[in-house]
């Protein structure tokens, strides 16, 4: 068998570095490699790796603490740290991400507020989403015509009613569920 050339301490620095390898594809981020065990330019290699997993992790942590706000309702501010590379694009869709979460909440907050105070002509403004989030307002702004044109009918007629003007009546152009009339 031929023997290996390998120095002790070219071998345990390939270890060093297979058990950080291992220990990220576990999922373990922590881990970091010693360099005190080592010199020169081995010492100078664990120091690299160590600052390649943190360039790594650090982002992930990022956007992971994001997530969990926003999955427990709460948003997070915008990420105004400078990443290079990859890493910038992660910040820009998380940011992307967190300004369309911002404009949702202020747009459904002007809308309860406006409809709370009676401006039941308001409407959320669908053009600043794109996509599922366009969609969701496009459905609220359906769902309050919905309901509110059947009730501005209904006060149509009411004040005609009140004016004695028997003639008023409501069009029936509703696709809500009523039930029906009935007569004494």
């Amino acid at each position: 068998m031929k023997k290996s050339g390998a120095k002790p301490a070219e071998v345990t620095l390939h270890r060093e570095i297979q058990r950080l390898a291992e220990a990220m594809m576990h999922g373990r981020l922590d881990e970091r490699g010693d360099p005190a065990q080592f010199t020169g330019d081995d010492a100078a290699l664990v120091l690299m790796v160590n600052r390649m997993l943190d360039t790594l992790v650090t982002p992930l942590r990022l956007a992971a603490g994001a997530i969990d706000e926003i999955a427990h309702g709460r948003i997070p501010p915008f990420v105004i740290d400078d990443y290079a590379g990859e890493y910038n694009n992660l910040k820009r869709n998380l940011n992307t991400l967190l300004a369309t979460l911002y404009g949702l909440h202020s747009e459904t907050q002007h809308l309860i507020g406006n409809i709370g105070e009676g401006r039941l002509q308001t409407r959320g403004n669908d053009w600043d989403f794109e996509g599922i989030w366009r969609d969701l307002i496009k459905g609220v702004n359906g769902t309050l015509d919905a309901v509110i044109d059947p009730v501005n009918e209904a006060g149509t007629v009411l004040r005609h009613l009140a004016e004695y003007d028997l003639s008023a009546g409501c069009g029936g152009n509703t696709t809500a569920s009523t039930p029906p009339s009935r007569r004494p």
